[in-house]
């Protein structure tokens, strides 16, 4: 799909006759021999401006079809042709109480914009963006949905945790107890800033499936990756000075008050549970 602008857009009748109320996209990349499954993303965080790898495949949907788009070569700079499907290496905060006095396993902010498709949980430019070799398109305004679920003891599998930060040595790699069957779980990674690490303390963020970073400008996050027996992490690395585990920055927010803050230690977790039925 990548790199080719004809076939960068691509479209899935979903059959529900409804809005999804829960959208998994997962990339399949084979390597080595071995699946390894990334996930889609909400929204472009970068195109072919600058001369840096990128990639990921975006998403949105409607009631229904699912349209996807990758990068493709704009044919407008030497280096427009950088980006694949995955790669890893103003005041507008909003805060809502969710009442729930427990964390949630998994949490669902969808924004419906004014075409009826729905993008999942990221922005750049806008609440969606896709441009410039991606070809969605952009929306600055949209109605916010937000879910939460708590899985029962049945249905998760399996838990692990570590602590994960810069200057802490971990091998990257964490093996499930069994194989299991990944057209049947939900792997989901979420980042605990710790209690300490200033005004994110305490609060959980979604891993992402792929990166569009580079270090001259200031980035976090954690990426990851599955397959059928492990799942793999990166971090942003040590000699990183722009990278941090957590970084809500620049354009989010303007730097207001906790909006802002950097974690560079925080607690990595990883649950796998059955799909809801």
């Amino acid at each position: 799909m990548a790199q080719n602008e004809s076939e960068s857009i691509t479209t899935i009748d979903h059959g529900l006759g409804q809005y999804p109320v829960k959208v998994d996209v997962q990339v399949k990349v084979h390597i080595d021999g071995e699946d390894h499954i990334f996930s889609g993303i909400g929204s472009a965080h970068r195109d072919d401006d600058f001369p840096y790898p990128y990639g990921g495949v975006v998403y949105k949907y409607n009631d229904v079809n699912i349209k996807l788009a990758t990068p493709y070569d704009t044919k407008y700079a030497v280096h427009s042709d950088s980006g694949g499907i995955a790669y890893t290496v103003t005041d507008n905060f909003k805060e809502v109480n969710h009442g729930l006095e427990f964390y949630p396993d998994m949490v669902s902010v969808q924004t419906k914009m004014s075409d009826g498709y729905i993008s999942d949980g990221q922005g750049n430019g806008g609440i969606f963006s896709a441009l410039d070799g991606w070809s969605l398109g952009q929306k600055y305004s949209g109605t916010v949905d937000i879910k939460a679920w708590n899985f029962g003891c049945q249905q998760q599998v399996y838990h692990h945790e570590i602590v994960l930060g810069k200057n802490i040595d971990h091998n990257g790699t964490f093996p499930f107890p069994c194989f299991y069957d990944i057209s049947n779980h939900l792997v989901t990674v979420q980042i605990k800033a710790l209690q300490n690490s200033g005004a994110n303390g305490g609060m959980l963020f979604y891993g992402t499936g792929t990166t569009m970073a580079s270090t001259q400008f200031g980035f976090g996050g954690v990426v990851y990756v599955y397959t059928e027996n492990k799942v793999m992490i990166w971090r942003p690395s040590d000699t990183a000075s722009n990278g941090n585990i957590i970084n809500v920055g620049e354009r989010w927010g303007n730097g207001m008050e906790l909006r802002n803050s950097c974690g560079h230690h925080s607690s990595y977790s990883t649950k796998t549970s059955r799909y809801l039925q």
